[in-house]
């Protein structure tokens, strides 16, 4: 067991070394160039960014949408079970394109095209069902929406 002393003694070595090794960073005169290509990368990941976003809550709603598809056909309740596999194909999609998408992959504008063309056929299976269900239409309307922004990527 630490005495009070031991400890303010251990502590006070702690923040030197972390102050001398800051030091010795700054004088080091080692300095990143920057570029002009760094700042359009930087400019261009603010529109990834609210595409990765949109994909986001795609996500979130077709995980809502998915759980209640589920429920209602583990009850007997067949009317949603089209709607069960449109949803699994925009999760799967759409993960793969968050994925892709954050690492600026050069495979992330084919997985666009893909994701359209899913939260397209999403979507549209879940408009049918959007006046008794209030999730399918908010899985339906965030579909749209990352539709919306996919095609700035596609």
């Amino acid at each position: 067991m630490l005495t009070r002393k031991e400890l303010l003694s251990q502590s006070a070595a702690i923040l030197a070394f972390a102050s001398a090794g800051s030091l010795l960073a700054k004088e080091s005169g080692h300095k990143h160039p920057e570029s002009s290509k760094k700042s359009e990368k930087i400019a261009s990941q603010k529109v990834a960014k609210k595409t990765l976003e949109a994909a986001a809550k795609c996500i979130v709603n077709a995980e809502i949408c998915l759980a209640h598809c589920d429920e209602n056909l583990s009850n007997g309740d067949t009317m949603l079970a089209d709607c069960l596999k449109t949803v699994k194909d925009t999760l799967a999609l759409c993960k793969a394109f968050i994925s892709l998408g954050a690492s600026n992959s050069p495979l992330t504008k084919e997985l666009a095209a893909l994701c359209i063309k899913a939260c397209e056929t999403c979507e549209k299976e879940c408009r049918v069902h959007e006046s008794h269900h209030e999730i399918c239409k908010n899985c339906a309307d965030s579909c749209k929406e990352c539709i919306a922004e996919l095609k700035k990527v596609a």
